[in-house]
C-alpha cells in the first residue's frame, strides 16, 4: 500500500490509484537529509511499494527496512502499519512466509488497536496466501473471504497484488480445495465481522507490548536467502 505523505495522525491514508505517482528509490534517499521523519519514512515505504509493483521484492524489503528507523520517530502509527503491509508483500513474494507472516500479524494487530479500517484487508488477504501450500485450503478460502468483504482489492495496484496471489498461492489451494467447499468457506470468511476478521487472522489474542516490539525487532533485521515464491516473475 502507499502512505500518503500529509495523512493526519491516527488516520488511515488511501492507497495510490496507480503506481505511476510512486516514488523512485532514488527520490527516497533524496529525502534522508530532510530532518522530517515522517516525510523520510514515507519516501521509503511508498519507493517500496513501487518495487514490490515492479518484482523485485529484495529491492522493497531493502527500502522498506529504512523506513523503520525514522518510523521510530513518528508519532502516528498509520505509517509503521504501511510499511509492515508492503514488507509482509515483499517477504511473501521472496519466498520467507515466516517474515511475511509475522508482517502481516503485526500489521493486523495495529490496525486491531487504533481501530484502522484501511490496512487489515491487504494483510488477511497476505495470510490467506500463505495457508494456502501450507495445507490449510479451508482456512485460506476463509481468510480470503474475510480479506474481499473488508475491500480488498480496492485499487488498481491492489488488484494486480491480487492475480498474483490468485496465480501462485490460492488458484492451486482453490482446485484442490473442491469450487462447492472453498466458496463455502469463502462465504463464512465474508460474513465476519472486523473485529472477527482480525482474531481469525490472528487465532490468538493481543499479545502484550514485549512481545510487539519483539516482533519489529525481527521483521527490522536482514532476511537469510530462501527459495524464491512459486512463479515470481510476472
Amino acid at each position: 500500500m502507499r502512505e500518503k505523505p500529509a495523512a493526519p495522525s491516527g488516520i488511515a491514508p488511501a492507497r495510490s490509484s496507480g503506481a505511476a505517482s510512486s516514488p523512485t528509490a532514488a527520490s527516497a534517499e533524496s529525502s534522508s537529509g530532510s530532518g522530517d521523519y515522517r516525510e523520510l519514512a514515507t519516501a521509503y515505504v511508498n519507493a517500496g511499494w513501487a518495487a514490490i509493483l515492479d518484482d523485485q521484492p529484495a529491492e522493497a524489503l531493502r527500502l522498506l527496512r529504512l523506513a523503520l528507523p525514522p518510523l521510530e520517530r513518528v508519532d502516528s502509527p498509520a505509517p509503521l502499519r504501511a510499511a509492515l503491509g508492503n514488507m509482509g508483500l515483499a517477504s511473501l513474494f521472496a519466498g520467507d512466509a515466516r517474515a511475511a507472516r509475522a508482517a502481516f500479524e503485526e500489521t493486523l494487530r495495529i490496525c486491531r488497536r487504533n481501530d484502522f479500517r484501511s490496512g487489515p484487508d491487504t494483510a488477511i488477504a497476505g495470510l490467506a496466501a500463505i495457508a494456502a501450500p501450507d495445507g490449510e485450503r479451508e482456512r485460506a478460502a476463509r481468510l480470503i473471504g474475510a480479506a474481499r468483504a473488508l475491500g480488498w482489492p480496492s485499487v488498481s495496484d491492489d488488484a494486480r497484488i491480487d492475480a498474483r496471489l490468485e496465480r501462485d498461492f490460492l488458484a492451486a489451494a482453490r482446485a484442490s480445495c473442491g469450487p462447492t467447499r472453498w466458496a463455502e468457506e469463502e462465504r463464512a470468511g465474508a460474513e465476519l465481522s472486523y473485529p472477527e476478521a482480525i482474531a481469525y487472522a490472528l487465532g490468538d489474542a493481543e499479545p502484550p507490548d514485549d512481545e510487539a516490539g519483539r516482533g519489529r525487532a525481527e521483521l527490522s533485521s536482514p532476511a537469510r536467502p530462501r527459495v524464491a515464491a512459486r512463479g515470481g516473475a510476472r
